[in-house]
C-alpha cells in the first residue's frame, strides 16, 4: 500500500515533491521519484511507500525495468503474484526482487493490457513505455485503490494522483467544487463512481484502464472488466474453496497481519478460514456498552483457537466546538463528498491497530454488498409485499415517527413503497432527503432528473437481472465504493493497508450466480456466509442480532443545539447553495419532536464544511497529516 503521482505535459517544472509531501501518510517508509530525459515531453512520476512485501530498499518505487523500457509506480497489492511469477519465470524473465511490483511490471511487459484479468489484486497503478511513448494507468475491478486524474486538453498534459490533495499539488488545481452534483449528493451522502464532486478532477471507474500518448497527448479510456461476464468454471466452485484461497494469498506479508475482528457474520467468516497465527484485534469502541459483542467475538475467537486482543477505547465526552471540529476533519478527511460520519470511528481503530504494531489489517468488507446483507436488499426482493401495505404505512407513519427503531426509515420505507421506478425507489432507501427536500433545498427541480438519468444510464446493463440484482450492481459504484473509499483514506491517515478479501472477482461471480433465494430469504440475509459458518460454529453464535457499528449522531446533533446548527449553516458557504429556510424548518422540526431529522442536518453540517474546503484555489498545505 502505497500513494503514486505522475505528471506528463509541457511544464518541465512540476512540483512532485509537494504532491508526495500532501500524501506521505501513505508511505512513511520511503521517498522517491523519477524524471524523463530524452522523450516527448517531461515526464515524472512520485511514489511514497509503506513496505508491506520485500521490505528492502531494491524493491522501492518508482521502479524502472532492467533494460530501462518501462517504468512503474504502483498502490495496492497483487496476492497472486507468486503464481505469476513461476509462470513468467518459465517463459524466460528474471526478477531483482522478491516484489509483487516487479511481478506486476513484467506481466505487463510480457501480456500488456491482457495481464490485467490475471490480476488477482487491489492496485492502482501507472507504467511508462519509453520506447512507445505512453502511460498505461488500470484500477481494480472494485476500484479498492483510488486513482485521480486531471487532464487539461489545451496544454496537452495529464497529472494523476492516489488523493485529490497530491493532484492539486501537481497540476496546480482550483479546488472548485461541482455544484451539478449536489443534488446526487444529497440523494445519496455519496456520489456513484466515478464522480469526485470536483471540478477538473476525475478517476478511473473501477474496471477501468486509460493510456496516454506523449506524442498525442490524447487519452482514451476503457472497461477491460464487466461484472456481469461471470466465467463459468469460478461461478462453479463453492464458497468455503473460494473464501479458504483468498485468505491464504491476503494474509502473506512480510509484516505483522491482523483482522478487524467484532464477532459478526462477516469477520467470523474470515476468522473460520483464517491460517494458523492470525490475531483478531476488537476494538471496544464503547458506542453499545453492555452489548455483549466483546463476550461473542471471545467465544468465537475460542472455538478458532484464534488469539485475540482486545482494546478498550472510551470516546471523549465533548462539547459543542469539539464536535463541530470533528465534522470538519471528515469533510476533510473523505476529499470526496461523502457525508459518512463512521470515518472518525474507523480512523481511530487504524491509529490502535498501528499502535499495536500492525501494518496490514484485513477487514470483513463487502459481505453485505456481495451476498445481500442489508435490511434493504430485502426489502427490494420482496418490494411486492411492501407496496401492498403501502396504505396501511401511510396511515400508521404519526405513530411510527415516534418509534425509536422506525424514527429515521419511516418517510423513506413509504417513498420506496410508492415510487414505481426502480431507481428512484432505490434511491429511498439509501439517502435521507426526499427528492421534493433535495429540489427545494437547491431551488432546481430539474437536478433530481438529472441524476436519475445518471442512474439508470449507470444501471443500463443490469436492467435485465432481478431487482435484487440490479441493487447489488448499483451498490458496487455507489454504497460499496464510498465506504472503500472512506476505509481508504481512514486506514491510511495512519499507514495501515486494509486488505478486504470477500472483496474479490470470484466471490463476486460467485455470489451474482446464485438464485435470489439462496442469497436472502425473508427471515435470512447472507444465506452462503450464515451456512458456511453454521458448519464451524453453534447457530447462538451464528444467527443472533449484531449491533451495528454506527455512531452516535443523534447526541451529538442534540448536544449542538438548534442555534448553533442554525448559524453555523447560515454563516457558512452552504449559505450560497441551498434554501436557508429549509435548513431552518429541518432545525424546527427535529428539536420540536415532531421528527428524527438528525441525519438530514447532520448531512447539511458536513456540506457546508466540505464547501468550505474546496473553495480555496492553489496549492494545498500539508494539512491534517503533516
Amino acid at each position: 500500500m502505497c500513494g503514486i503521482a505522475g505528471y506528463a505535459g509541457v511544464d518541465a517544472e512540476f512540483d512532485m515533491r509537494a504532491a508526495l509531501a500532501a500524501m506521505r501518510h501513505r508511505g512513511p517508509d520511503a521517498q522517491n521519484e523519477w524524471r524523463s530525459a530524452g522523450l516527448r515531453c517531461p515526464v515524472g512520476l512520485g511514489h511514497v511507500r509503506l513496505s508491506i512485501l520485500d521490505l528492502t530498499e531494491a524493491a522501492n518505487q518508482p521502479f524502472v525495468s532492467s533494460d530501462g523500457r518501462y517504468v512503474i509506480v504502483f498502490n495496492g497489492e497483487i496476492y497472486n503474484h507468486e503464481y505469476l511469477r513461476e509462470q513468467l519465470s518459465a517463459n524466460g524473465a528474471a526478477f531483482r526482487t522478491r516484489s509483487d511490483t516487479e511481478v506486476l511490471l513484467e506481466a505487463f511487459r510480457k501480456w500488456g493490457e491482457a495481464c490485467l484479468p490475471m490480476l488477482d489484486g487491489m492496485f492502482a497503478f501507472a507504467i511508462l513505455d519509453c520506447v512507445e511513448q505512453f502511460l498505461f494507468m488500470a484500477r481494480d475491478p472494485f476500484g479498492i485503490k483510488p486513482l485521480y486524474f486531471s487532464v487539461d486538453a489545451a496544454n496537452g498534459t495529464l497529472a494523476f494522483a492516489s488523493e485529490i490533495r497530491a493532484l492539486v499539488a501537481l497540476a496546480r488545481l482550483t479546488k472548485e467544487p461541482d455544484t451539478d452534483s449536489l443534488a446526487e449528493f444529497l440523494m445519496n451522502g455519496w456520489l456513484y463512481e466515478p464522480a469526485t464532486g470536483i471540478r477538473n478532477v476525475q478517476k478511473l471507474a473501477p474496471g477501468e484502464c486509460a493510456r496516454f500518448s506523449l506524442a498525442t497527448k490524447q487519452m482514451t479510456v476503457h472497461r477491460y472488466y464487466d461484472p456481469l461476464i461471470l466465467d463459468v468454471q469460478e461461478r462453479r466452485r463453492e464458497i468455503d474453496e473460494l473464501l479458504l484461497e483468498s485468505m491464504r494469498l491476503q494474509c502473506l506479508a512480510d509484516v505483522p497481519v491482523g483482522l478487524f475482528f467484532s464477532g459478526g457474520l462477516d469477520s467470523s467468516v474470515l476468522a473460520a478460514m483464517a491460517p494458523t497465527g492470525l490475531e483478531a484485534l476488537f476494538v471496544d469502541y464503547g458506542i453499545h456498552a453492555g452489548s455483549g459483542d466483546v463476550g461473542y467475538a471471545e467465544a468465537i475467537a475460542g472455538r478458532f483457537g484464534m488469539p485475540m486482543s482486545v482494546v478498550t477505547h472510551t470516546p471523549e465526552v465533548l462539547g459543542a466546538d469539539a464536535i463541530l471540529a470533528g465534522f470538519e476533519a471528515v469533510a476533510h478527511g473523505t476529499e470526496e463528498p461523502i457525508s459518512d460520519y463512521t470515518y472518525l470511528a474507523s480512523e481511530e481503530i487504524a491509529h490502535v491497530a498501528r499502535r499495536r504494531g500492525f501494518k496490514v489489517m484485513l477487514s470483513g468488507m463487502g459481505g453485505d454488498e456481495l451476498f445481500a446483507g442489508y435490511p434493504r436488499h430485502r426489502l427490494v426482493r420482496f418490494s411486492a409485499t411492501t407496496r401492498a401495505i403501502s396504505p396501511f404505512l401511510k396511515l400508521a407513519a404519526p405513530l411510527l415517527r415516534r418509534q425509536k427503531h422506525f424514527a429515521k426509515k419511516t418517510d423513506r420505507l413509504i417513498g420506496f413503497a410508492e415510487d414505481a421506478d426502480f431507481t428512484a425507489a432505490y434511491t429511498r432507501l439509501i439517502g435521507y432527503f426526499s427528492p421534493l427536500e433535495v429540489g427545494r433545498l437547491l431551488g432546481k427541480h430539474d437536478a433530481i432528473a438529472q441524476y436519475q438519468a445518471r442512474v439508470e444510464e449507470l444501471l443500463q446493463p443490469a436492467v435485465h437481472l432481478s431487482p435484487l440484482k440490479q441493487a447489488l450492481y448499483l451498490d458496487r459504484y455507489g454504497f460499496l465504493a464510498h465506504n472503500l473509499t472512506v476505509t481508504d483514506r481512514s486506514s491510511m491517515a495512519h499507514s495501515i493497508e486494509v486488505r478486504v478479501p470477500l472483496i474479490t472477482t470470484k466471490l463476486a461471480a460467485a455470489a451474482m450466480a446464485l438464485p435470489d433465494a439462496a442469497l436472502l430469504s425473508l427471515s435470512q440475509t447472507k444465506r452462503p456466509l450464515r451456512q458456511l459458518l453454521r458448519k464451524r460454529l453453534p447457530k447462538s453464535l451464528v444467527d443472533r442480532p449484531k449491533v451495528g457499528f454506527n455512531p452516535p449522531l443523534d447526541s451529538k446533533i442534540a448536544m449542538l443545539g438548534a442555534a448553533l446548527i442554525g448559524e453555523t449553516l447560515r454563516t457558512g458557504p452552504l449559505r450560497d447553495h441551498v434554501d436557508l429556510d429549509l435548513c431552518d424548518e429541518l432545525i424546527t422540526r427535529h428539536f420540536s419532536g415532531q421528527s428524527n431529522e438528525s441525519y438530514k442536518l447532520w448531512q447539511l453540517l458536513y456540506l457546508g464544511f466540505w464547501l468550505g474546503a474546496h473553495k480555496a484555489a492553489g496549492v494545498e498545505a500539508e494539512g491534517a497529516y503533516a
